[in-house]
């Protein structure tokens, strides 16, 4: 995972309201647009997974486009 990822997830877990830590980062992807979508999944240690969506601006400025939970 590269350090926008990272980013990325860090900014998501603030967005999210979560007092547990990421464990790991079972897989991501991003989307060239105007700035950048980031679509990660991830396991806080837990054990919740969580599927985030956060995008990018040009100006560097993120946005939770959508999270959930998984059961």
């Amino acid at each position: 995972m590269n350090q926008e990822v990272k980013n990325a997830v860090n900014f998501g877990l603030t967005e999210i309201r979560t007092t547990s830590h990421l464990k790991k980062i079972i897989k991501a992807k991003q989307q060239i647009v105007s700035g950048i979508n980031y679509e990660v999944e991830f396991e806080l240690e837990n054990k919740e997974i969580w599927t985030i969506k956060v995008y990018k601006d040009l100006s560097g400025n993120y946005s939770l486009l959508d999270k959930s939970k998984q059961k």
